[in-house]
């Protein structure tokens, strides 16, 4: 790996970094500037706009990093015949967890309601379209809506404990959410 190559994702690191300890103590990401986060990260403007054209394009990278991690663990259980919906769970939080710093910025930044309904759609129309994941109603619009509350539910819950808004730990809502599934699925 060239030593510009690690440069550059280093400074990366640091701009995320430097946002996401801007973002806690804020609480409002639209007051964040570019000046803030380049002093915080100890780089200089020219760097940071090396990488991104606006705050709003470094938002977009989180996000598109977030939706790209979720993707492939749904894209998993739905190709593998022999992925439970309990491991793709498990796995979910493997994935919280390693980037838990990136999701915690998606779910407090600039634009999260606008993102989280486009990852709940997406959810919800893959698992709709996946003939492994057994609802208790045929009819479409019923089961459309079971998926719905099921994942909108899941994902509600998870953005709460990013959010702090939890009582429980990350791994008791997953817990929880593996229990809650089981049931739901044994009752078909």
């Amino acid at each position: 790996m060239s030593k510009e190559y690690r440069n550059s994702i280093r400074s990366r690191k640091s701009i995320r970094t430097a946002y996401a300890e801007l973002i806690n103590e804020k609480k409002d990401s639209s007051k964040i500037t570019v000046k803030e986060i380049v002093d915080r990260a100890d780089i200089s403007k020219s760097t940071f706009y090396c990488h991104y054209n606006d705050i709003n394009d470094l938002v977009a990278e989180i996000q598109n990093d977030v939706l790209k991690n979720a993707k492939e663990v749904l894209d998993e259980y739905i190709k593998n015949p022999e992925a439970s919906i309990e491991a793709s769970l498990k796995k979910s939080l493997e994935v919280i967890r390693k980037n838990e710093q990136d999701y915690r910025l998606i779910a407090s930044g600039i634009y999260p309601a606008t993102f989280l309904t486009q990852y709940k759609e997406y959810v919800i129309e893959n698992l709709f379209a996946c003939s492994k994941f057994v609802t208790k109603y045929q009819d479409p619009a019923k089961r459309h809506a079971e998926i719905s509350f099921f994942a909108c539910g899941f994902i509600d819950v998870i953005c709460g404990y990013l959010q702090g808004y939890s009582r429980l730990t990350l791994d008791e809502n997953i817990e929880l959410a593996t229990s809650f599934i089981k049931d739901f699925l044994s009752t078909k």
